[in-house]
């Protein structure tokens, strides 16, 4: 097994959020054409985010417990293992440990996957506490280094792009009612 790149894993990860956004459709259509008007606040019922979360949790887990790979990943012909043995299958604790690490993107700003810039392995937050990597099939050619420097760079933007995120993301939680049966939005 190799290492795939973290552009492969990028573009596998938008194939799936993609596949999220339109498994969710009926909760995002029903806010897009209720919710969002010019005379009302914004008010997303608690059952709606429910339904979000729900959606992709059971996407990502049916597809790593019966297959060890989503829709995206099949597309580049990446799966999910076990860190320490390849061929052995992922246990459910895996599983659901990766699904809950990466929900700490929401808070953090997709901050958990900037990891995968420095390591060679290319293993993110998420991979770590799991104990899991992302394999890929055998590389035709090996990692320069004016790709390590390119990989460099383009995790030190990420960084700098993620504290802005978190910013933003202190002033939304700043701006939620926690106490009330709809989330406000002012």
């Amino acid at each position: 097994m190799s290492i795939p790149s973290t552009f492969q894993r990028a573009k596998a990860r938008l194939i799936d959020e993609l596949i999220c956004l339109v498994l969710s459709l009926p909760v995002t259509g029903h806010l897009f054409l209720t919710e969002f008007n010019e005379d009302a606040d914004w008010n997303l019922p608690w059952t709606g985010l429910f339904y979000w979360a729900g959606i992709r949790l059971f996407y990502f887990y049916v597809s790593y417990r019966f297959f060890q790979k989503t829709l995206g990943k099949w597309v580049y012909d990446l799966r999910l293992v076990p860190a320490a043995n390849y061929n052995a299958e992922l246990t459910d604790s895996q599983i659901l440990l990766r699904l809950v690490a990466e929900w700490f993107k929401l808070p953090l700003s997709w901050s958990i996957y900037s990891i995968m810039f420095f390591r060679y392995d290319r293993r993110h937050f998420a991979d770590l506490v799991a104990e899991t990597r992302v394999a890929g099939p055998v590389q035709a050619r090996p990692t320069t280094s004016r790709r390590t420097k390119i990989r460099w760079i383009v995790g030190i933007i990420l960084l700098f792009s993620v504290f802005s995120g978190l910013k933003s993301t202190g002033e939304f939680v700043a701006l939620l009612e926690w106490n009330k049966e709809f989330l406000f939005i002012y």
